[in-house]
């Protein structure tokens, strides 16, 4: 399946069930944001925080820029997060070996316990989310997500 979709009209019912999957999917997404935003600044921490910590701890010594694109945010954000990170003692900040302009990060025992906070905050408040679903539903989900996932390969 390609990306695009051929363009529908409005009057489809198509049209009108693409329109409540992008509204449903949507608020989703707006409430689990909100939600372990909530959480995690119980922790002092941010979903960017979360997120470059899973990536230092993932690639090692990784550079800014790669981040910000695994991330999809610009790197004067993840430079913004990453000096917040420092001055939490969650990562340490280091010189390229052969570019001292790039910086790469290094996790600190702090960063990784403030890690497993955020993965078990993340893995409690999802698993009490999906308890709506029963197993078939939520097998049925993953199935469906990872198809929808395979179309963007």
């Amino acid at each position: 399946m390609k990306r695009g979709m051929k363009f529908l009209k409005k009057e489809t019912e198509q049209y009108s069930e693409v329109i409540e999957l992008i509204a449903v999917m949507s608020s989703i997404m707006k409430s689990w944001r909100q939600l372990m935003t909530s959480k995690l600044e119980e922790t002092h921490m941010k979903p960017i925080h979360l997120k470059i910590l899973e990536a230092v701890e993932e690639h090692g010594n990784i550079p800014l820029s790669a981040i910000a694109e695994d991330s999809y945010v610009t790197s004067a954000w993840v430079t913004n997060a990453v000096n917040e990170m420092t001055r939490l003692g969650y990562v340490k900040k280091m010189k390229g070996e052969n570019d001292r302009r790039t910086v790469r990060l290094k996790l600190t025992e702090k960063g990784r316990e403030a890690l497993e906070k955020g993965r078990s905050t993340l893995i409690d408040e999802l698993s009490e989310l999906l308890q709506v679903l029963s197993g078939q539903e939520r097998r049925e989900l993953k199935k469906l997500l990872e198809k929808l996932e395979g179309a963007y390969r």
